[in-house]
């Protein structure tokens, strides 16, 4: 959970490869742009600098940097 936090933007970058190839194989991905959408706006929020770089380590801590961040 804390790791989209600080990889939000790899992880949209890899999920559109992955759409990509869904729909070279004729396939409608519309979970993945769904998940693109989401870590996208996720990376936007910059929440891993916000957080200088410490990863929360409970799912309170966690909770709270997600909060603290704009994510929920």
């Amino acid at each position: 959970m804390a790791s989209d936090l600080f990889h939000a933007a790899r992880k949209a970058h890899e999920m559109n490869d992955a759409i990509d190839i869904m729909r070279s194989m004729g396939m409608t991905p519309m979970v993945g742009e769904g998940v693109v959408a989401r870590m996208q706006y996720i990376a936007d929020l910059d929440c891993g600098a916000k957080l200088k770089g410490i990863r929360p380590q409970s799912l309170r801590e966690i909770c709270a940097a997600w909060e603290d961040c704009g994510a929920i």
